[in-house]
């Protein structure tokens, strides 16, 4: 374990592996003896923050997740991240953030999860039409009542986040801990993605979090969903219907085989290791259930990447 491999949020005491492990499958497409292995594993190598949602496979990802933690009994070895709030699958737009079923979510997340409290729970999706103060007081009320430590913002505008800032200083509020979002080395060149719902970091995002070190990057879709990786092993006709096949992508592509050429990396090490070239910390969500994909992933942190190894 390296100093540097960690990021401690300010005025927190979570202090996160700059590779967190996502479960979005676990309990479904992944076994619980999959998950197991490789959970323990990722904490053998250092490993301290899984990544869960009470969406996730309708409650099954937290429930395997609990199993994990009952089994191990390794609660106070890692910083538990799950999130509540998301609009019934049925119907995107429709809105959840709403005092009762936040708190409605996050029972059930302690119940799945067997535990007493949520290290970083986030709101899964926004309301615009909720004033920020409605948003803020609601995640303050569940920090008083003891249910989670800390609280943050997933697939939020920066406008938004801006606003929660400001109004969690005019209340002495710690406010957003971290922000999830849309973000990979290829997600500025795409079409669009299905989902309109998702926020996908850009220019102001990126501005947003260079100048504002109390709200951590946390970056989902991080090896793009497998895009490029697809495209190397069976070429491009069997990515076609991708959002992700651009032009601009197919020469990031030819980038990063460059850039695994250069370091005797895997495409997967380039991929993350494109987070490290940003003004400011990024720990991207990483998902697997094959323990040598995950080693392989975390061998990016070991990488002295150059700030001008992704101009494209």
């Amino acid at each position: 374990m390296k100093a540097n491999h960690y990021f401690q949020i300010p005025d927190t005491d979570l202090n996160l592996f700059k590779l967190g492990f996502g479960t979005v499958d676990a309990g479904t497409k992944i076994s619980d003896s999959d998950l197991f292995n490789c959970v323990d594993f990722y904490l053998e190598k250092g490993g301290n923050v899984i990544d869960t949602a009470r969406i996730y496979g309708e409650g099954q990802s937290e429930l395997a997740v609990g199993r994990w933690l009952a089994k191990s009994k390794k609660r106070d070895k890692v910083i538990i991240v799950t999130k509540g709030g998301h609009p019934p699958l049925s119907d995107l737009h429709e809105s959840r953030i709403d005092v009762n079923e936040v708190e409605f979510d996050i029972n059930q997340s302690l119940k799945a999860l067997g535990c007493d409290y949520i290290d970083l729970y986030f709101l899964h999706r926004d309301d615009t039409n909720k004033p920020i103060e409605y948003v803020i007081d609601m995640m303050e009320s569940l920090v008083k009542q003891g249910k989670i430590r800390y609280y943050g913002c997933s697939n939020f505008s920066t406008s938004r986040m801006i606003e929660a800032d400001n109004y969690a200083r005019k209340i002495g509020a710690r406010g957003f801990a971290a922000n999830e979002m849309f973000y990979n080395i290829a997600s500025s060149g795409m079409n669009s993605f299905p989902d309109d719902t998702l926020a996908v970091m850009d220019p102001q995002m990126k501005e947003y979090h260079s100048s504002n070190r109390q709200n951590l990057s946390m970056p989902y879709f991080s090896v793009c969903s497998g895009f490029f990786h697809k495209l190397h092993s069976l070429g491009s006709d069997s990515v076609k219907d991708s959002p992700y096949y651009t032009d601009i992508n197919l020469k990031i592509y030819q980038k990063v085989l460059e850039l695994a050429s250069k370091y005797n990396a895997s495409l997967t090490q380039i991929l993350l290791g494109f987070y490290s070239i940003d003004a400011f910390c990024n720990v991207p969500l990483f998902s697997t259930h094959k323990v040598e994909h995950l080693s392989d992933a975390l061998g990016y942190l070991d990488i002295n990447f150059d700030k001008n190894d992704f101009n494209i």
